[in-house]
């Protein structure tokens, strides 16, 4: 059992045969030094998660095109002791590729993405919190403008608005926010309204300020993060801003985009820029850009602050690393502590006893 001192936090990783798929990071908040520790479980590709502390339960996505021989992914649920994972509850996500799951606000059901098919998969949850077959699939249908990455829908992030109800699904072939009514693990068959984003911006997550009244969508091909304000419960796009350097010239994509805790500063990751975007919130939930600085690492796809937010953690995809920034709780401006921690192909990170 890891001391109570250390800020528990799980990374989820792409596997092979010789792979482990999860390791537990104990972060030393003194230092910042952080260990990452393997842990057995008999999971591939858990390429994002979340924690319920209410249940002792966490939640992953398998992501995978394939699972007990049949076309799709999986999704998990695991009982958590304190310091590892066992595996009580697995179903098929009736789609290629999951990759990105939530809790509903009651914690009655699981909601999955498939990314490769276009779909969301609702699961419910029986008493304990183990995953019941799919009980719903919402499938969108079209194109976009990228021949290579939007030949065809690819729902990338689900959301639900922070009042409960609406469901929001990101979906980077569409070039579209997509919300719909859901209440009870049930979802309606045709979405409430359509947020259509400018060609080729390729919505990947989207996050909601507390209060409902502002959602920020990282746009993985444009390099973008929009502000979607809300009005008479439509959402509106109302501000642009880029999460690279103007005289930038290389690829890039946008990968994770999280709040502080106090939700003061907003942080997006880039791959191929290789970097960590900061923004000030400021008044109507405009952004201000604070700063850029490099991620320590190659392809940060994921973001994780613990809840004092002195620290972040970027889980650097292409360097076998995840990489350790204090921050400063007054400015939001991040730095690199020079601790890393060791592991192989990170790409999610969910803080546990946070």
């Amino acid at each position: 059992m890891p001391p109570d001192n250390l800020k528990i936090a799980l990374a989820g990783c792409y596997t092979d045969a010789h792979l482990a798929g999860i390791y537990r990071l104990e972060l030393a908040p003194e230092t910042g030094e952080c260990r990452a520790v393997p842990l057995e479980l008999p999971l591939e590709n858990p390429s994002y998660m979340v924690f319920s502390k209410k249940k002792g339960r966490v939640y992953l996505v398998s992501e995978t095109k394939t699972f007990q021989g049949q076309a799709g992914g999986a999704v998990a649920c695991c009982r958590w002791n304190g310091s590892g994972l066992h595996l009580s509850s697995i179903q098929p996500t009736l789609g290629i590729d999951p990759c990105h799951l939530i809790l509903d606000d009651k914690e009655a059901c699981v909601l999955a993405a498939n990314y490769g098919t276009g779909t969301c998969a609702v699961f419910p949850l029986d008493e304990q919190g183990e995953l019941q077959p799919c009980s719903q699939l919402i499938r969108h249908r079209g194109r976009g403008k990228n021949p290579l990455r939007q030949e065809g829908p690819h729902v990338h992030c689900v959301r639900q608005h922070p009042a409960g109800g609406r469901i929001a699904l990101c979906d980077l072939g569409l070039d579209k926010i997509s919300l719909y009514a859901g209440q009870g693990g049930v979802v309606s068959d045709a979405p409430l309204q359509e947020v259509l984003l400018p060609e080729e911006s390729g919505p990947r997550h989207l996050i909601w300020r507390s209060d409902g009244q502002y959602a920020y969508v990282a746009n993985e091909l444009a390099n973008t993060v929009v502000v979607l304000q809300e009005g008479n419960h439509r959402l509106q796009p109302v501000q642009v801003v880029s999460t690279l350097p103007p005289d930038f010239q290389g690829e890039s994509t946008c990968a994770a985009i999280k709040f502080s805790p106090d939700e003061r500063f907003l942080y997006v990751s880039n791959r191929g820029h290789d970097s960590i975007c900061c923004f000030q919130l400021e008044g109507l939930g405009r952004l201000r850009l604070v700063e850029i600085v490099p991620s320590w690492g190659r392809t940060p796809r994921d973001l994780a602050l613990d809840d004092s937010g002195c620290y972040l953690l970027a889980a650097n995809q292409e360097s076998d690393r995840i990489s350790i920034f204090s921050r400063d709780l007054a400015t939001g401006k991040l730095t690199f502590t020079g601790c890393q921690a060791e592991l192989r192909r990170p790409v999610c990170i969910c803080f546990i006893n946070c």
